[in-house]
């Protein structure tokens, strides 16, 4: 599922074991940057010619990081088809991510 599609609720009711119902559910970026340093630790495993994937199970959920040639490519080419104002914009925000201090001023 995408992320942010399933509620609370409804992943809850997911988990009960009797449903036995198997699933991959995209996590929310506030939860990616909580685990941010158990990512870090973690080697890359290629399960793909092109795709590899960092594995860590944490209360019971299974959270799988992958990275792949085909999606970043995609991605670049997405970006590239960009008008220039909203290339410019995407850097500001990639810039105000990285450097607190830009937000500041």
């Amino acid at each position: 599922m995408d992320r942010g599609i399933p509620t609370e609720e409804i992943l809850q009711e997911m988990r009960e074991p009797a449903r036995q119902i198997f699933y991959l559910v995209g996590t929310p970026k506030g939860k990616i940057k909580q685990y941010e340093k158990k990512w870090l630790d973690l080697p890359w495993q290629k399960v793909r010619k092109s795709v590899e994937v960092k594995l860590f199970e944490q209360d019971g959920e299974l959270y799988v990081l992958a990275k792949s040639e085909g999606r970043r490519a995609k991605e670049t080419a997405m970006r590239q088809s960009l008008p220039l104002r909203d290339q410019l914009l995407m850097r500001l925000g990639a810039a105000k991510s990285e450097e607190p201090a830009v937000n500041s001023r």
